[in-house]
């Protein structure tokens, strides 16, 4: 350890290099810490804090002083002493800056609400450096941010570029733990790092293909493409090599494939990563990394892994396997359990909480994180997607579908239970908090004036976690509520007030409260009892979903069409009038007659599925069929069993394929195209940087795109794609484009923007913002806004996908976005929102407008609210 003294007022940088197995490792006596050419490990120990200049929560406005000074390039060179002015909307005031040191283990202890902390580094050449930290929410390096670890797990290590001379880190303390950061020089220009990899078991003698997760990182400041290779200890076969595009001082967790098998008397399989750079076209410099896959067989507790459809990232589910049965082997069509993990845990700990059943396989999903997205957004997704890969793994039966889930997962339950209540027969949430204001008892807004008006509209946009509001799509489900009466972690209030919501709505349910025991407990017996609880198991046996043509009334209800997952053969509300604000659908079914009677309440655009439309199916199908739509009859051509019904102006409803322009709906399209802002990072998304702007606007619009990129990575063990506009330019005029596409800057600066905002809703350029009609003026607005443009592949395919503008009309505008937190479950982001950049000063007084798009994210249709004057635009 390095213990020199400090003396206050000292200009002298004095440090210390001591050897350390090969390594110089260097430190200061003050926060302007010197890392000298040979330098490999640095501590940050030394530093400024302050405290109190920000007020965070799970809303996309937040008042922050310090992420205003960043926005504004204002904070300068703080010194200790140093006095900093509040934002009036905390209160006004003043906090200072004061000299902080590091614990003996290295962290920042103590640091007050809302605090960061400020080291200076001196370094004596420019370069690429791996920055370890921890307990901290994000930082920026010399003004860019790049992602935090708030929940310390230690696995995020991040490229950053340092520059020659002096260069500032800027932590925003997490609040969890100690802050802890370190600086690591990197063992080579590539890292390929195993402390944080997906992995499957391997579960076959015989070779079989396993996707693999393997984070990747580029250490140099130049862009770079590697080829990669995973092969097993023993392999004879051709090499497969997959070719991946690094721009400078990112990291990509790959998705990676291997041939593999388990051998006889050996429990691990070792598998060999190679990555070679690429330098033209001649390869050099081949590393190999070495990974091992646990051996298992399929009637033991197992992982398996899978692609996403969200990002091409490699995700895993843990499984039960149902025992296999004393005469005939394997029951043939298991039921299926979805069970859903609690925060801090995932699915490996999950599963083996679980005693095998003899019918029923045991599904255990990960939320992309065990923090991850509270099983909201995109862990909802995740959830979904395990399930439907497991149907297919284990051929389970289609009628026997259950979900459960402990703590944030039975919040889970929840959710998912009503927002996609036609795929189970029954759930049975467990120690489950409803939505994040009944569990943190947030209140509602005011609706009055402009500025609530404008909130109201990031409320409807997050209001698919309003689980009391979808209750009603229940009605019929099995419901099994456990909860301890001792739970000090989810009060028992969540449970009893979900009980008196159900009696209200006269939805039978079954519930029980174990006496005396908080949030995890167990009982004697196989299983670990608050989630293998065996009164539930039973519940769940006695209910199936109906055959093909029992069922003849459907009654749906949703508040963001947008945000809901298919629901498979049921009935689905594919878009609103009104986005955000409760829509209806009730429909019966005659089968006697053939006759489909349907009421609709706020609805735009529905799918029925199989089960509504399979018997009443006429002979030849390509026949139309009777429909009464909203008491008005409709003739509705049948092409087999899904039938897509849009709204027309005049209250008319008609098939979507023969609506006018505009109108046009399919459910192949309507996921990907729809919004509200977060929708656009769904279905293989990729990220587009700027190259076109100024240096500046270039630098900024690389460093926001490399941020999310890192985020998306901690928060959702995800894979981003980063190209420049360039690039992807070309993959669309090649009909390689099948995803959505996520744009940073303007029209003006980066080139696919000019492109596929084009005709949009709204117009960024450098300079200028233009929505509706309204033109604002300005370098200091920023943007977030959502489109959909037209693709094609090679083989003649057409569909439209969505895509997300984060940007603004000059670098004050564009800086003003790097702290929004549209990757954070909880925060609802409408289609469309525009602000100034002294909005974390302001608060909502810094929107200048934000709502909803019509059909086709479009203005037709579409609510805004503008700030002046204060009144509801809609077209």
């Amino acid at each position: 350890g390095c213990g020199v003294g400090r003396r206050a007022g000292a200009s002298i940088v004095v440090y210390v290099l001591a050897a350390a197995g090969g390594a110089w490792v260097a430190c200061a006596a003050r926060a302007d810490l010197a890392i000298t050419k040979d330098a490999q490990t640095v501590a940050l120990t030394e530093g400024l804090a302050i405290s109190d200049v920000g007020a965070w929560g799970r809303r996309v406005v937040n008042i922050d002083a310090i992420a205003d000074a960043m926005a504004r390039g204002t904070l300068g060179t703080p010194k200790d002493g140093d006095v900093f002015k509040r934002p009036a909307g905390l209160g006004d005031g003043e906090r200072s800056w004061k000299a902080v040191n590091a614990s003996e283990n290295g962290e920042f202890n103590r640091l007050g609400r809302g605090a960061y902390v400020l080291c200076t580094v001196m370094s004596e050449s420019d370069r690429v450096m791996i920055l370890d930290a921890s307990g901290d929410s994000m930082v920026y390096v010399n003004g860019e941010p790049h992602a935090g670890d708030p929940y310390s797990n230690g696995k995020l290590h991040l490229p950053v570029l340092l520059k020659k001379g002096t260069n500032q880190l800027l932590f925003a303390h997490a609040g969890r733990a100690g802050l802890k950061a370190n600086l690591a020089a990197p063992a080579s220009d590539v890292v390929v790092y195993t402390d944080d990899v997906t992995l499957p078991d391997v579960l076959s003698d015989k070779p079989e293909e396993y996707w693999i997760g393997v984070p990747i990182v580029n250490a140099t400041g130049t862009p770079m493409t590697i080829l990669v290779s995973v092969l097993p200890d023993v392999w004879d076969g051709p090499v497969r090599e997959e070719r991946i595009d690094l721009p400078a001082a990112t990291a990509q967790k790959a998705a990676l494939r291997v041939t593999a098998w388990t051998m006889k008397g050996k429990p691990d399989v070792g598998v060999n990563i190679t990555v070679r750079e690429v330098t033209d076209e001649k390869r050099a410099g081949a590393k190999t990394t070495r990974l091992t896959l646990r051996s298992r067989t399929p009637d033991q507790v197992h992982h398996r892994t899978y692609v996403s459809a969200i990002d091409g990232s490699v995700q895993y589910a843990a499984i039960t396997p149902a025992l296999p049965q004393a005469t005939e082997g394997k029951i043939e069509h298991p039921a299926l359990v979805l069970s859903l993990h609690g925060a801090s845990v995932e699915a490996a700990s999950q599963a083996p909480c679980y005693d095998p059943k003899p019918d029923m396989v045991i599904v255990c999903p990960t939320n992309r994180r065990p923090y991850g997205f509270d099983w909201e957004d995109w862990g909802r997704v995740d959830a979904i997607e395990a399930m439907d890969n497991a149907k297919v793994w284990f051929n389970t039966d289609p009628r026997r579908q259950y979900l459960t889930g402990h703590s944030m997962g039975g919040h889970g339950t929840w959710q998912l239970g009503v927002l996609l209540s036609d795929r189970f027969a029954a759930i049975g949430p467990s120690a489950g908090w409803l939505s994040f204001d009944t569990y943190a008892d947030r209140r509602g807004e005011p609706t009055e004036t402009t500025e609530t008006q404008l909130r109201s509209m990031f409320r409807r946009a997050g209001s698919s976690s309003d689980t009391l509001a979808l209750m009603p799509n229940l009605k019929g489900k099995g419901i099994y509520i456990l909860h301890g009466d001792a739970d000090d972690n989810v009060p028992v209030r969540e449970a009893r007030r979900a009980s008196e919501e159900l009696t209200k709505l006269d939805i039978a349910f079954d519930y029980h409260e174990e006496p005396g025991v908080g949030h995890w407990w167990d009982k004697d017996g196989p299983g670990t009892a608050c989630v293998d609880w065996a009164p539930m198991f039973e519940m769940f046996r006695a209910r199936t979903l109906p055959n093909p043509g029992e069922q003849t009334e459907w009654h749906a209800r949703t508040l963001l069409p947008g945000v809901a997952l298919p629901p498979g053969d049921g009935v689905r509300i594919a878009r609103a009038e009104h986005a955000g604000q409760m829509a209806t659908v009730d429909v019966k079914v005659d089968r006697t007659a053939g006759k489909i009677t349907i009421t609709t309440s706020n609805a735009a655009a529905i799918t029925l599925g199989d089960q509504v439309c399979g018997d009443v199916s006429p002979t030849p199908p390509t026949r139309a069929c009777d429909f009464e739509i909203d008491g008005k009859p409709a003739k509705v051509a049948k092409r087999g069993t899904r039938v897509s019904l849009v709204k027309l102006a005049d209250g008319r409803w008609v098939d979507a394929s023969e609506g006018p322009s505009g109108s046009a709906f399919s459910m192949s399209d309507v996921a990907p195209a729809a919004g509200p802002f977060k929708n656009a990072f769904t279905n293989h998304f990729v990220q587009v940087y700027s190259s076109a702007g100024t240096a500046e606007e270039n630098a900024w619009s690389l460093a926001r795109a490399r941020f999310d990129t890192e985020q998306w990575w901690y928060r959702g063990n995800g894979r981003a794609v980063l190209i420049s506009d360039a690039q992807f330019l070309k993959k669309l005029d090649a009909g390689e484009v099948a995803g959505n596409v996520i744009l940073y800057g303007n029209t003006t600066t980066n080139t696919a923007a000019a492109r596929l905002l084009a005709g949009g809703a709204t117009n960024v350029s450098r300079g200028s913002a233009a929505l509706g009609g309204r033109t604002l003026q300005g370098d200091d607005i920023g943007v977030l806004s959502v489109g959909t443009f037209p693709t094609s592949t090679t083989s003649g395919e057409h569909s439209t996908r969505m895509y997300a503008l984060i940007g603004g009309t000059g670098i004050a505008g564009m800086k003003a976005t790097d702290r929004m937190p549209y990757l954070l479950s909880g925060v609802g982001i409408p289609d469309v929102c525009i602000f100034r950049s002294d909005i974390w000063s302001k608060g909502t007084l810094g929107i200048e407008c934000a709502g909803f798009f019509g059909a086709n994210l479009g203005m037709n249709g579409s609510e805004i609210v503008w700030r002046e004057p204060a009144t509801t635009e809609s077209k």
